[in-house]
């Protein structure tokens, strides 16, 4: 049986990458070799042609050998190269596909961090509204209190002011919150803890029972001092904590120094 031809649908490889071919000359002189060890071949078992004098058959089959195990070792490098860079390639793929995994991971993550921040700067920004609202109403009541006081007898005064105390605004979403809120940023998380610290200092029932009216009239002012500088610092507030809930919002930027 005579060695065939070997074609270029066997020898040409595909590789999985895009599919890079073996070379047109390596196929050439691979089929050529294994003609001429076919045309040996034929020349030995035949009964009408035989070798040269000159070219001895035990030469002849020698060089057929060497020509065929030459043919099998290319094929077999070319193989081993094609399946290593099969493995490359999955092995690039595979890594490709962890990388897009932990891109997927991460994105996930920093949407799930950045609707926790909204989350967290809304609830909050109602709630200073809110205790805006409430520390103003407090002082034009103290404004109101002070001016009436102002007109009546100390023992009177006193008496009134027994009991009298100014409580600091209630803050149970912040209260909640502290936690979590470092996802404001370091910046904005600071200037939150400092309204929220301000507008809740008051004066405790009763601290006032021994001072006099015009200690009295003076830590009331005090107060409501305190309250009206607390106001616009609640707005700059609450406008940075609005520059986080929606895009186009810009931030003011942190709190002036007292």
């Amino acid at each position: 049986m005579y060695l065939t031809r070997v074609s270029n649908s066997h020898i040409e490889k595909r590789f999985l990458d895009g599919g890079n071919s073996v070379k047109s000359k390596s196929l050439t002189a691979v089929n050529a070799a294994l003609l001429f060890l076919n045309l040996l071949l034929l020349a030995k078992s035949s009964k009408h042609m035989s070798l040269p004098d000159n070219i001895p058959q035990g030469w002849a089959t020698l060089i057929a050998g060497v020509i065929g195990l030459g043919a099998i070792a290319w094929q077999t490098n070319r193989g081993f190269a094609n399946l290593i860079s099969s493995q490359d390639y999955r092995a690039k793929i595979e890594r490709d596909a962890r990388e897009h995994q932990a891109d997927i991971a991460r994105k996930a993550k920093d949407e799930d961090i950045d609707h926790q921040r909204r989350t967290l700067a809304a609830a909050l920004h109602g709630e200073l509204l809110a205790v805006r609202s409430s520390i103003r109403n407090r002082a034009d009541m103290l404004r109101i209190q002070t001016s009436l006081g102002a007109t009546l007898p100390e023992d009177r005064l006193r008496e009134g002011l027994r009991d009298f105390g100014v409580p600091g605004a209630k803050s149970p979403v912040f209260q909640s919150q502290l936690e979590n809120i470092g996802l404001l940023g370091p910046s904005i998380a600071n200037d939150v803890v400092q309204v929220y610290a301000r507008a809740g200092i008051g004066l405790e029932r009763g601290s006032m029972r021994t001072l006099s009216v015009t200690a009295i009239q003076n830590l009331l002012q005090t107060v409501i001092a305190a309250i009206d500088r607390c106001v616009p610092q609640i707005d700059h507030v609450a406008m940075r904590l609005a520059s986080l809930q929606a895009d186009g919002v810009s931030d003011p930027g942190p709190l002036p120094l007292a």
